[in-house]
């Protein structure tokens, strides 16, 4: 079976689990995997989606499904926002998905995580409406760990962030 055909099957079976009604956890562990999931937390979100990451890594976030999720997730709701912490800055004039959300850059939050708080801890994650979450134990790697509908977890997630959102450096968009 080819990549691609590999691919769509795993966006199959994730979107299965994405619209049951009992909380499932997957694993990934490729960056055509993390786009997937991305992707997908885009298109359940309706308030907001948080993300916590090294560098908002264009093999994951570029992707044209993940561009296009992101977009109609701005789009279908006037109050949506997105909230990026970055352990690196990011050129926003540069980075593709960025640069094909710039209509919505008020919307788009980013900010610069401080060194001294990256020592604190070793994963990255995105969490949406509290409720849909990846997260990756070590920064590292791709590997994460997915849950659609867990609101337990998901708020743990969403507390931490909001802690580093706190400490971190914004950065202006628009």
């Amino acid at each position: 079976m080819s990549a691609e055909n590999e691919l769509a099957k795993y966006r199959a079976y994730v979107m299965g689990v994405a619209d049951g009604t009992e909380p499932t956890v997957i694993l990934n562990r490729t960056a055509e995997h993390a786009s997937v999931i991305v992707g997908i937390l885009f298109s359940k979100a309706k308030f907001e989606v948080d993300i916590l990451t090294g560098e908002l890594n264009p093999r994951v976030y570029a992707a044209p499904e993940v561009i296009e999720a992101a977009a109609n997730f701005l789009m279908r709701e006037p109050a949506a926002r997105i909230c990026i912490l970055s352990e690196k800055d990011i050129d926003a004039v540069k980075h593709p998905f960025l640069k094909a959300l710039e209509r919505w850059a008020p919307r788009i939050d980013v900010r610069v995580v401080p060194t001294e708080q990256q020592s604190a801890y070793r994963y990255h994650f995105a969490v949406a409406d509290r409720r849909y979450w990846r997260f990756e134990q070590n920064r590292d790697s791709y590997e994460a760990l997915v849950q659609f509908g867990d609101e337990k977890v998901g708020s743990q997630l969403q507390g931490i962030f909001d802690i580093l959102k706190e400490k971190s450096r914004a950065r202006v968009l628009a």
